[in-house]
């Protein structure tokens, strides 16, 4: 791992070690990489496998063995080798995307036959999820055309949504799939293809309205730690030290495309920043999510047992919302953090800033770390050197 200061320093480095080893190990490093999905492919991915694994249809059948290279989602990403998605890219004012995210966010966890269960937060009762809920959009350009012009750009295949009535798309020189994908279906093919970046990645979520600030210092804290660090976010997204050129609000394409980056830099942890300004609806769609906080309402539960068993009654509604917006699963490998009475105290002790903001970050992001599965004394061996050097 590595560490944020080196040279005689020592007890810091040794500390940030044994910091990052740690969270490494705690939360299950699984995984493979690449560098960006518009560029190429980290498994192997053929029409074949889309085709059954997906229940797409393909035109004509006979090309199930042809290999796809890389994902594009628009026409000016599309390469040699490319398997163009049309129709599946966010924004561009169509309202139709918005309302396909909304009812399909509750769809849950990607999964061949699995039932999704939809929390209804205003009840606390449980629902079983719609099913055929899938990303469509009305589009300007015809497929005809828009397959002429991938084609002409060196796309192997096209991914057209089905028609109305279920009518063929017109022929094609080149393979093309057809079908309607739901959101979690779309995020599973975007990080199979990435190689399943947040399997080998502590992934670190911090959700609220505005959240940049307490996500740059979360991620400055596992970096004094001894982590290796990427950050995703409207505010800058970075691997490491390195800028990643980005516009937000990201999709699920540059999502999984920053966090294969990421882990190709060999990054341990990732911090996300998960507000309207950071990711569009859906975004974390395929992102295994290991520690989950909520800035803005992460007041210490030293206030009594009631105020705690409030937070706990709260959390899974809050924590399922989020999932939903977002596209994440809550499931039992996801932590769900706040600050408490040992985090508090941990952070006063070891802040070089009285500033009670200040150390209400501090306590938020060693509970974060803990949740992860780090043990405080190391932390506190850490902070206590940051603290001596600086």
């Amino acid at each position: 791992m590595l560490s944020l200061f080196n040279g005689d320093e020592h007890e810091l480095e040794w500390a940030g070690r044994e910091v990052g080893h740690g969270l490494a190990e705690a939360c299950g490093r699984r995984g493979g990489g690449m560098s960006a999905l518009s560029e190429s492919i980290s498994q192997r991915m053929t029409l074949g496998y889309l085709r059954t694994h997906y229940g797409l249809r393909l035109i004509p059948p006979s090309a199930e063995g042809v290999t796809v290279t890389s994902l594009s989602e628009d026409l000016a990403s599309v390469r040699p080798g490319s398997l163009y998605l049309a129709h599946v890219r966010a924004g561009d004012g169509d309202p139709d995307w918005s309302k396909a995210q909304d009812a399909s966010a509750a769809s849950g966890p990607a999964g061949d036959g699995a039932d999704a269960i939809d929390d209804d937060t205003e009840s606390g009762a449980e629902r079983p999820a719609g099913a055929g809920r899938s990303y469509t959009r009305t589009f300007e350009a015809s497929d005809q055309d828009l397959v002429a012009q991938a084609e002409a750009r060196g796309a192997y295949a096209v991914l057209l949504p089905e028609q109305a009535g279920g009518q063929d798309p017109a022929e094609s020189d080149i393979p093309l799939l057809v079908g309607n994908l739901k959101p979690e279906q779309l995020g599973r093919i975007l990080s199979n293809a990435a190689g399943d970046p947040t399997a080998s990645l502590a992934v670190f979520v911090l959700v609220g309205h505005d959240v940049g600030e307490w996500a740059r210092e979360l991620a400055r804290f596992l970096h004094t730690l001894g982590n290796p660090v990427g950050l995703i976010g409207a505010n800058g997204s970075n691997s490491l030290a390195r800028p990643l050129d980005m516009a937000a609000p990201l999709s699920m394409f540059d999502v999984q495309r920053a966090l294969s980056i990421c882990l190709e830099d060999g990054c341990a942890a990732v911090v996300i920043q998960a507000d309207p300004a950071s990711l569009e609806p859906q975004a974390l769609q395929g992102v295994q999510v290991d520690v989950l906080a909520f800035p803005e309402a992460s007041g210490s539960s030293d206030r009594g047992p009631s105020a705690l068993a409030h937070f706990h009654e709260i959390r899974k509604g809050r924590a399922l919302e989020a999932g939903r917006r977002y596209g994440f699963c809550v499931d039992g490998g996801t932590q769900v953090a706040r600050r408490d009475e040992e985090s508090d105290e941990l952070a006063r002790m070891t802040s070089a800033d009285g500033d009670s903001k200040a150390v209400d970050r501090l306590s938020l992001n060693i509970a974060m770390t803990v949740a992860a599965g780090v043990k405080r004394s190391h932390i506190r061996s850490a902070l206590e050197a940051s603290r001596e050097l600086s």
